[in-house]
């Protein structure tokens, strides 16, 4: 009797560890699908060079591109420094939760902080978060997925000097997508705060004399604006697209176009997937833009 208490306890322990072990969470599948995302969407096939899972967080470090252009080949061989930049690059998702559907929800995903310098230029980001992130199983099946993939985005200072002086600025960046209960209507809003430019540093001559004539040595702005999409009509309604610089003026970009449905957002991917490791300048890129963008029209 005791050793057949025994087995029962046994049997019930595998069962668990093996129900256990069946929803664990699967770093390399999570990786594959995201990878998948990226090439339907950018045209860009990667392979992540290390990924590692702690608790319920996924760790993705070094990004390579596998089907890379001439053109980018060359500037990557030529700049050993952006190389070991994108081979180094470790992104953290946070929160990683396994959906029935095989899809994956993401709390949030963040970037390390960029600190790149090549010759006289030295660019630096800040706080590079995205949040409220959902990777499809299948980013062809279902394209609303594929399409928003995040519910906001975030950066934080961004800086360009050169020579050791800093010429351009922004504080903050910040994104946000938000849809209604059914997912029938989709709001965007975005803000570009802090915007920086001195101007004096142009190196143009021409360029220089013409900002001067206007007595401009610096510019000093912030951006912003909404849109919505509805998915019965296909409506995309960019409510206001703002640049508003001190001193000079407010510029404002209003939109309203029908017709931009989920059939044709489908065909675009499709047409752009085609695109995949294509030479920029052959004639074979060129005639595929041409055929997505009479499918737009």
């Amino acid at each position: 009797m005791k050793n057949y208490k025994k087995q029962i306890i046994a049997f019930t322990a595998i069962s668990l560890l093996s129900s256990t072990s069946a929803f664990a969470l699967n770093e390399q599948d999570f990786a594959d699908k995201l990878a998948a995302v990226i090439e339907y969407t950018a045209a860009q096939k990667v392979e992540f060079l290390n990924v590692e899972k702690k608790g319920k967080d996924i760790i993705i470090t070094g990004i390579k591109s596998t089907s890379a252009t001439e053109e980018l080949v060359e500037l990557l061989a030529d700049n050993e420094k952006l190389m070991q930049l994108l081979s180094d690059t470790t992104i953290v998702f946070k929160k990683v939760k396994e959906n029935k559907d095989g899809s994956y929800s993401v709390k949030s995903a963040s970037f390390e902080n960029v600190d790149f310098t090549d010759e006289e230029i030295s660019v630096k980001v800040n706080d590079i978060i995205i949040g409220d992130i959902l990777i499809p199983a299948n980013p062809e099946e279902n394209i609303l997925d594929t399409m928003l993939l995040y519910g906001a985005f975030n950066v934080g200072k961004i800086s360009i000097a050169s020579k050791g002086e800093q010429v351009f600025e922004v504080d903050n960046i910040s994104v946000t997508n938000k849809a209604n209960k059914d997912k029938s209507e989709f709001v965007s809003a975005y803000e570009v705060n802090g915007i920086y430019a001195d101007l004096s540093k142009v190196e143009d001559e021409e360029v220089l004399a013409s900002l001067s004539s206007f007595g401009l040595k610096e510019i000093n702005a912030k951006m912003y604006g909404e849109a919505s999409w509805t998915l019965d009509d296909g409506r995309l309604l960019i409510k206001e697209s703002v640049v508003d610089i001190k001193n000079i003026g407010k510029f404002n970009v209003t939109m309203d176009i029908l017709g931009y449905t989920l059939d044709v957002m489908k065909r675009m991917y499709d047409d752009q997937k085609e695109l995949t490791g294509l030479s920029v300048t052959s004639p074979e890129y060129e005639a595929k833009n041409q055929a997505m963008l009479m499918t737009m029209i």
